[in-house]
């Protein structure tokens, strides 16, 4: 709402008191004033709300990075019109300060507006993924700077199985082939999913469905499940295999972290 407030392209209020008390009566009603007072009524509850969070925060040594953050919002905040508006009651919002406000929001303020909207849409997506690692007990990937493959994952499962099977795997230069075999519904497709999913959630920097993992940085993920057939083409089952091995041994020839 705050956004589409800020892009929203009716007049501002006129400056002058009187002026300003007539556009009121005239706007009182109508749909324009209803977007910049709402607007104007969730920035201030936004902006009281994350200057609690940070005075909280900051009291539990939060990450050097977070900190960061925490001081690029107080002083976005501090530097412009928005502490003046965290000292309004914003459910009660008269007219000469929703004028006022404006004004400035939509005028002069606007980008630094929007700087602080970043700010807080950044905050929001490390609570939302913290919130999941902790929910799916999953954990954060550290990786190393060695260049030779090494993955070392420990109670990997996939994230949409209930009451799951965890599994340790070990990858490096010497044992870089794993020959998986077992009977129908063993399992065996969700292990290989759940390699693949780890391995690109790691390198989003996200999460992981495992109780620890560490690895090297990849250049790449290929996967490969149930190959079709085709007898238009002239493929069979196994010759479409036989092109697909032929395919990812052309890749490993180009690129050397890959798995």
């Amino acid at each position: 709402m705050i956004d589409f407030y800020l892009e929203s392209k009716f007049k501002h209020f006129k400056n002058n008191p009187l002026d300003a008390l007539s556009d009121y009566l005239i706007r009182n009603s109508s749909n324009n004033y209803y977007i910049i007072k709402t607007g104007l009524n969730y920035l201030i509850k936004t902006t009281k709300y994350i200057l609690n969070f940070i005075n909280d925060q900051k009291a539990n040594n939060p990450p050097t990075y977070l900190h960061e953050i925490f001081d690029e919002i107080f002083d976005t905040i501090d530097g412009g019109v928005l502490m003046k508006a965290s000292l309004l009651n914003e459910k009660h919002l008269r007219f000469l300060a929703v004028t006022k406000l404006d004004r400035a929001i939509r005028g002069a303020e606007k980008h630094n507006i929007k700087k602080f909207l970043q700010l807080m849409y950044e905050l929001d997506v490390f609570e939302n993924v913290a919130l999941v690692a902790a929910s799916k007990e999953f954990s954060f990937p550290i990786f190393n700077i060695e260049e030779d493959l090494n993955i070392s994952i420990t109670g990997l499962f996939h994230p949409s199985i209930k009451e799951p099977v965890k599994n340790d795997l070990q990858i490096d230069v010497t044992k870089n082939i794993i020959f998986l075999t077992g009977s129908n519904m063993a399992g065996k497709s969700s292990l290989l999913k759940s390699l693949g999913l780890t391995i690109y959630l790691s390198h989003l920097g996200f999460p992981v469905p495992a109780e620890e993992m560490k690895l090297s940085v990849l250049n790449g993920l290929v996967t490969t499940i149930n190959l079709p057939d085709n007898i238009n083409d002239g493929l069979s089952h196994y010759y479409t295999e036989v092109k697909r091995v032929k395919e990812v041994a052309e890749i490993l020839l180009r690129t050397k972290m890959f798995l």
